[in-house]
């Protein structure tokens, strides 16, 4: 063993592959703790989806966004029933729900937004039709 791997093992810091990293034994148990007690965020998403039998869009917020597709796709959704198959088009994430519920309502109900977003989606929605 050569003296640097010896002086590091009697001072408690960890080696892997030869090298220091410099991480002692205490302080690798407090980030490993302190990552265990991170919160499960929770995402919401505001996503736009279209009729390919009517061909009209809906838009809609939820916390799970592949279940609520599927949920449209089997006619549980009262707005959107036997109006589909529903295909989603777009989202967007946020950490708050309270910022994807402004911009779900900014895009229901505020036509520039609903328009703009339409054309930065060009491409995609040429290819659904």
């Amino acid at each position: 063993m050569c003296q640097g791997v010896r002086e590091n093992l009697r001072s408690g810091t960890r080696q892997k592959s030869g090298r220091n990293l410099g991480i002692r034994p205490s302080r690798t148990f407090f980030i490993l703790n302190r990552l265990l007690t991170i919160k499960i965020l929770i995402m919401y998403y505001v996503y736009l989806i279209f009729s390919l039998k009517i061909n009209k869009f809906y838009i809609g917020f939820t916390s799970d966004l592949r279940n609520r597709i599927k949920e449209h796709n089997s006619n549980q959704v009262k707005s959107t029933t036997n109006k589909g198959p529903w295909k989603l088009v777009y989202y967007e994430a946020y950490l708050s729900e309270q910022d994807a519920r402004k911009r779900e309502l900014k895009l229901k109900n505020h036509g520039k937004g609903f328009q703009e977003l339409k054309k930065r989606l060009i491409g995609s929605l040429e290819n659904l039709r």
